[in-house]
């Protein structure tokens, strides 16, 4: 008898409220991301491939935000990839509705490494067929280990250090980052047995190197996904004075 592959689908919406910045990075437009920190590789089904279209909104009056459409995959081999297409926000809210262009990316990484249940990832984002500004590859290396709490819950965590947008990652489209050095980062993603029919609820909370992030993975259907996020969680303090600005 032959074997028949299983091909799993998925199709994710993201909507990530940015506090003060966004980012070329759009939260959840890479493949393997804890937001948008890089993230352990699951094998678990190898011909899996997600399509998504992820939304960061910095001021909702003016409608200023930045949007990201990906697709990404997973092989048997342990290679994760991904391709995107992003449109940046405006540069400042007297330039929302003018043209920002675009950029169209290609994303790699790959597990070299795995014992018991810790893992070494390595791998290349942002290799950008299209943008406007000087930039470096986002290189990187991570090491992913995965806890388990109790029969219900376990955590994966991630530590890791990249260049490129990795370690700079301006709201100036037009900012390069050709002089950053490789900066840190930590994400944490913690599995919970709630909706576990549809893949499990999932909270995710990361440092990407200049910024906390907190969000959810909620699975609404077994092919379906929404992913909701919070960055810059250090500028909390600055969401009311600016709602309040933009109200008057």
């Amino acid at each position: 008898m032959s074997k028949r592959l299983s091909y799993i689908y998925t199709i994710c919406f993201a909507v990530f409220l940015s506090i003060i910045f966004s980012n070329s990075r759009v939260g959840f437009s890479r493949p393997g991301a804890v937001i948008r920190t890089p993230g352990n590789i699951n094998l678990d089904h190898f011909n899996q491939y997600i399509v998504g279209y992820s939304t960061e909104i910095t001021h909702f009056s003016d409608l200023n935000y930045a949007s990201s459409a990906y697709f990404h995959g997973v092989s048997k081999e342990g290679f994760y990839y991904g391709f995107s297409y992003t449109t940046p926000m405006a540069r400042s809210l007297e330039t929302v509705g003018d043209y920002v262009g675009s950029q169209t990316g290609v994303h790699l990484h790959k597990n070299i490494f795995t014992r018991d249940n810790m893992h070494i990832i390595v791998g290349v984002h942002d290799v950008l067929y299209e943008s406007d500004q000087n930039h470096r590859l986002s290189l990187f290396s991570s090491f992913s280990h995965s806890y388990t709490i109790n029969t219900n819950f376990y955590l994966e965590t991630t530590l890791g250090f990249g260049t490129g947008y990795l370690a700079k990652d301006s709201h100036d489209y037009n900012e390069g980052n050709t002089n950053e050095g490789a900066n840190f980062f930590t994400g944490f993603k913690l599995h919970t047995p709630y909706l576990l029919d549809n893949g499990g609820l999932k909270f995710l909370a990361e440092y990407d190197g200049w910024g906390i992030n907190l969000g959810a993975s909620i699975p609404i259907a077994e092919a379906w996904t929404i992913n909701v996020g919070l960055s810059h969680l250090e500028n909390i303090q600055h969401l009311y004075r600016d709602c309040i600005k933009e109200a008057k």
